[in-house]
């Protein structure tokens, strides 16, 4: 990803209704989950450690600390001094890793997977790391028909099919629990936006995200509508949205 976007994230991940909307559903998921696995086997779950791999600039990670300690993982230097300054300091470059085998309770992919040029063998090569019955909480964007210059700009690799993503969790070795789309409520006008743009005439300047915050009022509004998508997913799965979550156990 390009270093600028990083100092981008950093400025609006604590306000911007897509960060906020998206941490509400995963805890939400993840709390179900849990609460789900105790109710089975009658005893409690709480994991103790949880590695976010590929961090990006920590918009996760204080959401995430209420299931455990987590350890930040990430590619880019830039990401984690921004980390850093932010009060985040379990934050590692990749390659400056020593960890054990087996050295974690629970794996974090956050809309990271898909910048990979070989998503199977990244997933893969971390599941090494996670416990024996540890499990795994995904997201990536959905649909390659909904392509975009925020994809462009994201170097992103692929845009996923809940099925797609289903069959390389599989193939790695996990059970899934949940698999489903999410930011559902906006899919509709999303990719009405998408599509048209790809239909008529575009300008041929740079791509750029879509990150823009609207004004705080409209912003507080989207927050609302997307984080309310928690509540349903707790009991059901959507058939579209822009985005897909996955939650999975390491078998």
């Amino acid at each position: 990803m390009e270093e600028s976007l990083y100092h981008l994230f950093n400025e609006v991940q604590k306000s911007h209704w897509w960060f906020l909307g998206r941490a509400a559903i995963v805890t939400k998921l993840i709390e179900k989950y849990l609460s789900t696995r105790e109710r089975i086997s009658g005893r409690r779950v709480e994991p103790n450690t949880l590695a976010e791999i590929g961090c990006g600039t920590g918009a996760m990670i204080p959401f995430l600390e209420k299931f455990g300690t987590v350890y930040g993982i990430e590619a880019s230097q830039t990401a984690i001094d921004l980390c850093r300054q932010d009060g985040f300091q379990n934050v590692y470059l990749h390659s400056d890793l020593q960890w054990q085998n087996r050295s974690f309770d629970a794996l974090a992919f956050l809309d990271v997977i898909e910048h990979l040029d070989d998503d199977l063998e990244f997933v893969k090569h971390y599941l090494q790391w996670l416990k024996p019955g540890g499990w795994v909480v995904v997201t990536v964007p959905a649909f390659m028909w909904l392509w975009s210059e925020h994809d462009v700009i994201n170097q992103h690799r692929r845009r996923y099919t809940r099925a797609q993503l289903r069959r390389l969790l599989e193939t790695a070795g996990l059970k899934i629990w949940k698999a489903s789309y999410f930011n559902s409520i906006f899919f509709p006008p999303i990719a009405l936006i998408r599509l048209a743009k790809k239909l008529l005439p575009q300008n041929t300047g740079t791509p750029r995200a879509d990150l823009n915050l609207t004004s705080s009022r409209f912003n507080t509004l989207f927050k609302v509508i997307f984080a309310s998508e928690r509540h349903w997913l707790a009991h059901f799965s959507f058939p579209v949205g822009i985005s897909i979550i996955c939650i999975a156990e390491y078998k």
